[in-house]
């Protein structure tokens, strides 16, 4: 495919710095255009990749370090990557804009190479790369105004603020030594949460001096100076019973001690020695139980939202389905025109009418229809939140601009405060004994988080870090929803790897990061969690999962797709999987076979492909629910067109049902060996039976 991309140039004053371009290095071809103000067009299949330096060689200031242009661009793209010196810079959440608008990159983490390389006489230069989605149709892309400047005070306001975010969370213990290898004389066995107190129990040995009972609050991380003494216990026969109060002040406004993690300690001459593992909330006072709705039907709908087709859940009797939730976009601060205050806490928030409204429109749909609903909650980032103030509250500190999402901020008691107070709105909201705006029965935290990078992103973690923050999200969202349903499950978001993860930094192999939760809750007490699993096939272009060589029948497989689902059927109902003697939930939460372009080969090869699919599904125990994704096919999905239902703006058939769906519709009835009969012969197999393997070893290589 062939895109087009202008960029012109702009008369720029102060402190700015332009920028040019050097032709001769790039990988296209450039011509000098005229598009208002002079400009410069190129044609690119794949990656546009321009090579700027500095248009005259003057000292450059120590605070010039923003990278800005502005843009048009009609469609999606993947991201901008700027390549300074031996660093790359990547930026996700770039907008479709039919008008000029501004874009900023920060370069401050390159200061160096900018201050001491950019302005010498030998041709160092700054790269910016616009990286299109390798399916999507050509695009024009306009640049003009190509710059570095200062930051703005609103930046360097925001940058202090991050500072001081992050000075709260002082040095934390070695997270592999304290879960693996360290071993403590006394032992926290549960924390029972009532509805004004709570009461921590436990076991001790003679340790020769006094015990005190502290706890970290969840805004803070594991460190002896972020132990906050709560009391001296007292210790009959080797063991200890305390009760302390539910709700405290002492952190600056109303804090839930709900969510802390509690632990004994003795004073030494430096200061406090742990001398037991964390214990966080194993039980808690809970306003209603509720009966899941009867699933009918292993079938959903993912990211279900208003369209024409409301009865296609009547249609393809569906039994569950997906909604993504913005926090950002329905939480305020403070009053605004179509907002509504709600207490938690003491803290007076506000709601946007308008998009609760819209949520409550998609839960009734399913009330009425008795459709268990999986919300999944998603943190903009503060560049993509309609309230600025809001987006930096949420937005983890630490987090880069590689990701369309970012981990949520919980590293004061304001922002913790804030994304509880968000949660609560939504479990107080949707667990009614009336229903009167419809019920949540399972809450995804977040989206496909082994890949940190794009999805969930804290910044540069290792493992341990990353799930540590992670952990403390799930807990944050389940003790939330508990308050209100004491059957809240909350689910884990995974990809569709295995034991190998995306080629991304931060991100992680699936596999290991499901050992370290299950590791992690056996030492600070478990919950009530379950998985989201998103198993396209390898190749997310190519609905022929059947072919997947790295999808292979054992539990160290590289992937994890349509092919070897047997796999996730087998670790799923492993003992050490168990809660409570029971199997956890298992939805594939977000998944569907690509139709490579609407010609009917491709439709009936993605058709054939979710027969397959379907097939294993239903022979699978350990599987709960095949929640299609896309529901119809969008835009924004970079070329990929994984609905049931073609483009709503196709210029032949909007909206117009694919094979896939009649596929969908008819599986798990009596139709459905009629229907599927087709799909055999571009699988190559006679039988059915001929789909299905053994498992190979319940062992997960570690």
């Amino acid at each position: 495919m062939l895109r087009s991309f202008f960029l012109s140039s702009g008369l720029i004053g102060g402190r700015n710095r332009r920028l040019i371009i050097q032709k001769k290095y790039a990988q296209t071809n450039i011509r000098t255009v005229r598009c208002g103000l002079r400009a410069f067009r190129f044609d690119v299949s794949q990656t546009a990749s321009l090579y700027l330096k500095l248009k005259r060689r003057q000292p450059l200031p120590a605070d010039t370090c923003v990278l800005e242009f502005d843009y048009i661009c009609p469609d999606y793209i993947v991201f901008f990557r700027v390549v300074v010196g031996n660093d790359s810079i990547y930026v996700r959440n770039v907008n479709p804009s039919s008008s000029w608008t501004p874009f900023s990159i920060d370069l401050s983490g390159c200061k160096r190479f900018l201050r001491d390389n950019m302005t010498r006489l030998y041709n160092n230069t700054i790269q910016l790369h616009v990286v299109p989605f390798p399916t999507a149709s050509g695009t024009i892309f306009r640049l003009r105004n190509i710059r570095l400047r200062p930051y703005t005070k609103q930046e360097k306001d925001r940058l202090t603020y991050k500072r001081h975010c992050l000075e709260r969370e002082t040095a934390s213990t070695d997270l592999n030594n304290y879960y693996f290898n360290q071993i403590f004389p006394c032992t926290i066995h549960s924390v029972e949460v009532m509805e004004k107190e709570i009461r921590i129990e436990g076991t001790t040995r003679s340790i020769g001096t006094d015990l005190y009972l502290c706890e970290i609050p969840m805004f803070s991380n594991i460190a002896c100076d972020n132990l906050r003494m709560v009391q001296k216990i007292k210790v009959l026969n080797g063991a200890f019973s305390v009760v302390v109060d539910r709700l405290t002040n002492k952190y600056g406004k109303t804090y839930d001690r709900l969510y802390s993690r509690w632990f004994l300690v003795c004073k030494s001459p430096s200061g406090y020695t742990i001398c037991s593992h964390g214990r966080y909330a194993d039980s808690q006072v809970s306003a209603h139980r509720f009966l899941l709705p009867e699933a009918r039907t292993k079938k959903g709908i993912g990211s279900f939202h208003e369209t024409p087709f409301e009865s296609d859940l009547d249609e393809l009797d569906i039994s569950y389905m997906t909604i993504n939730i913005y926090l950002n976009d329905y939480i305020r601060l403070k009053p605004e025109p179509g907002t509504i205050p709600f207490d938690y806490n003491g803290i007076t928030y506000y709601t946007v009418n308008k998009e609760i409204e819209k949520y409550d429109h998609l839960m009734l749909a399913a009330s009425k229809r008795n459709i268990r609903v999986a919300v999944i909650l998603l943190i903009r980032t503060e560049q993509q939140s309609p309230n600025k103030q809001v987006g930096l509250m949420l937005e983890y500190p630490e987090m880069n601009p590689a990701g369309a999402y970012s981990m949520p901020n919980m590293t004061t008691n304001d922002s913790l405060h804030l994304y509880a107070a968000a949660v609560d709105f939504l479990a107080s909201r949707y667990n009614r004994p009336d229903e009167k705006y419809g019920r949540i029965h399972y809450w995804i935290a977040h989206n496909e988080v082994d890949s940190g990078q794009a999805w969930t992103n804290a910044g540069n973690k290792k493992l341990p870090e990353f799930l540590e923050l992670y952990m403390k999200s799930m807990r944050l969202i389940y003790y939330t929803a508990r308050k209100y349903d004491a059957d809240a499950q909350v689910l884990v978001s995974l990809t569709h790897y295995w034991k190998s993860r995306h080629g991304e930094p931060n991100c992680y192999e699936p596999a290991m990061l499901m050992e370290l939760l299950l590791h992690y809750c056996r030492i600070e007490g478990d919950f009530h969690w379950g998985i989201a699993h998103h198993p396209y096939a390898e190749n997310l272009h190519d609905p022929k999962s059947w072919l997947d060589a790295h999808a292979v029948f054992n539990m160290n497989t590289q992937y994890i797709t349509f092919k070897n689902l047997e796999v996730l059927d087998a670790w799923i109902n492993r003992p050490e999987m168990l809660y409570k003697g029971e199997k956890r939930t298992l939805l594939l939460s977000e998944q569907n076979p690509n139709s490579v372009d609407y010609s009917q080969e491709a439709l009936d090869e993605q058709a054939a492909c979710l027969a397959y699919a379907m097939k294993k599904v239903q022979a699978l125990p350990g599987i709960d629910a095949y929640i299609a994704h896309s529901w119809h096919d969008e835009h924004f999905e970079g070329g990929l067109k994984t609905g049931l239902r073609k483009y709503p703006d196709d210029p032949n058939d909007p909206y117009g049902k694919k094979r896939s769906w009649f596929v969908f519709r008819d599986a798990g009835t009596i139709q459905e060996e009629k229907t599927f009969e087709f799909a055999k012969a571009i699988i190559g197999i006679e039988n059915w039976n001929e789909i299905f393997q053994k498992v190979e070893t319940a062992t997960i290589d570690r």
